[in-house]
């Protein structure tokens, strides 16, 4: 193996180990004990959300609510959910803010490598190398998940 695919595999490693590092028991419990605590509405985005997962249909959801209506515990509980499959699932927000309420959670921006001033930027791209140790774990990851707003989740799969 050369140095730099030795290097590429030691940093796909260490992504992959970072985004898999989660007690399975620990959010496998989280997932028994707090899906019966969710109510009629949120029951619903959770079970459409996991199937969706489930069935690889991919796709992309918003969850829009008013604040306090527990949009971040639903959030936490899909992290937990496909996580304790030992899946892999960003958990990404648009605020350093947000990504403090979630288990793991990044800022895109930070994630993503996004442009931070995108009127200046005559074509903003993202700057991850598409052989980087990033772009393998984005080309590999189960689910996406991103608080947005205080009010919006997209889930992409």
């Amino acid at each position: 193996m050369t140095a730099s695919n030795r290097h590429m595999h030691d940093a796909l490693n260490h992504e992959l180990q970072r985004e898999q590092q989660y007690d399975i028991e620990a959010l496998t419990e989280t997932v028994r004990t707090n899906v019966p605590q969710l109510n009629q509405q949120q029951r619903i985005a959770y079970d459409t959300l996991i199937e969706a997962v489930n069935s690889g249909s991919g796709g992309i959801y918003f969850l829009d609510a008013p604040g306090g209506t527990g949009k971040t515990f639903l959030i936490s509980l899909l992290l937990a959910r496909i996580r304790s499959r030992n899946d892999v699932a960003l958990a990404l927000a648009s605020s350093g803010i947000a990504a403090t309420l979630l288990e793991g959670g990044r800022t895109a921006h930070s994630a993503l490598k996004l442009p931070l001033n995108m009127q200046i930027t005559e074509t903003p791209i993202c700057n991850i190398a598409k052989n980087s140790a990033m772009a393998k774990i984005l080309q590999v990851i189960f689910v996406r998940l991103f608080q947005l707003f205080p009010d919006q989740l997209l889930l992409m799969n």
